[in-house]
């Protein structure tokens, strides 16, 4: 790999511990002290190096949205493409879980990407992952009720990691039946858990951009309605979408779909806090 990328000199540092005497080894590279165009050439060197890696290559970058946030003037996003379009042994494969920025980075026409990707969506969730659910509660002797899952699966927008953590509570809590009403028990729960972080959040945040957050999170679709914004007290229509905009850039809200007017929460569960905190 060194041969294959002659700019990468490592340092390599030892340490032993005093207690136990065993030595430790790390190996840095002190990209942060190095220029501008000290990294840029080694970024270059990097993706030449791949050619002398052997065939069957695959370049992943996960949450690849993140490279629009780089103040290159798209400097990174044309480097991959000429590298892509010159490298005949590497695949390359960009993750994200910011659809609209990924959306934008492959669609504007002024974008180096631009149509250069084949956009993958991965699929929702199936019925299969409700019955795996309901199989897994009865392998503990819980019965779970269909609708119960179907609940929690749109309430948490099938996020795999919040449905694991609400079904611990739920056999956490002894339960041998489990409905709609348990399943909104052990939300609660997770919810309260995550209740200090979302108030640090909430209070660092605009009061119309706030507004915007109870808006989104209690209507979800035509926000932009004449009647939603007197509800919530938002000026106007373009007061939103600006706030919108922010909260997108701080992947707090995202949009769903082509059309104006419909946004999701990054974290479901903050939208969920924040009906229960204002349910007034």
């Amino acid at each position: 790999m060194f041969q294959a990328i002659p700019r990468i000199r490592p340092n390599i540092t030892t340490q032993v511990d005093s207690n136990t005497g065993q030595p430790s080894f790390d190996l840095s590279f002190n990209l942060a002290t190095s220029s501008e165009k000290d990294v840029k050439e080694l970024i270059q060197d990097v993706l030449s190096g791949l050619e002398n890696l052997g065939k069957g290559l695959l370049f992943v970058i996960d949450e690849f949205q993140k490279i629009s946030e780089i103040g290159d003037n798209g400097w990174l996003e044309a480097t991959l493409r000429t590298h892509m379009q010159q490298l005949r042994n590497t695949s390359f494969l960009f993750t994200g879980s910011r659809r609209s920025v990924i959306s934008e980075m492959l669609n504007n026409p002024n974008r180096p990407l631009f149509r250069f990707c084949q956009p993958i969506e991965f699929p929702a969730f199936g019925d299969d992952f409700t019955s795996w659910i309901i199989e897994r509660f009865k392998g503990v002797g819980i019965h779970c009720e269909t609708v119960a899952v179907t609940h929690l699966r749109k309430l948490v927008q099938d996020t795999p990691n919040y449905v694991q953590m609400v079904c611990f509570h739920l056999v956490a809590t002894g339960v041998d039946r489990i409905t709609i009403e348990e399943v909104d028990k052990a939300l609660n729960i997770v919810v309260s858990q995550n209740a200090y972080a979302y108030q640090t959040l909430l209070a660092s945040l605009t009061p119309t951009q706030q507004r915007t957050l109870r808006l989104a999170a209690s209507e979800g679709k035509q926000i932009f309605a004449k009647e939603n914004l007197e509800k919530y007290e938002i000026s106007s229509s373009p007061a939103l979408s600006s706030a919108i905009k922010s909260l997108k850039d701080k992947e707090i809200l995202d949009e769903e779909g082509a059309g104006r007017g419909t946004v999701i929460f990054d974290d479901p569960l903050f939208a969920i806090w924040l009906r229960i905190e204002f349910n007034d």
